[in-house]
């Protein structure tokens, strides 16, 4: 299969999966202006982007699976 295929088909579960959305649920907020200086709402910003990450690398896998059996199901 081609490159470019497989990267269409990336793109469309993606966008599957996000409902067309947009792409707000990548960004990493910071702490409200009160709470700049505060350990615990960095470490919770902190504590936000580790799941985000965890949550991103399993939508990768969940989309090489799929396209894995789309291959071998076609």
């Amino acid at each position: 299969m081609a490159l470019v295929n497989v990267i269409s088909i990336f793109n469309v579960l993606d966008s599957i999966a996000c409902n067309g959305c947009c792409k707000c649920r990548y960004e990493l907020p910071q702490p409200s202006a009160g709470r700049m200086n505060d350990v615990a709402a960095w470490q919770e910003c902190v504590d936000n982007s580790n799941a985000q990450l965890e949550h991103q690398a399993l939508r990768s896998v969940c989309m090489i699976i799929s396209l894995v059996i789309s291959i071998f199901t076609a």
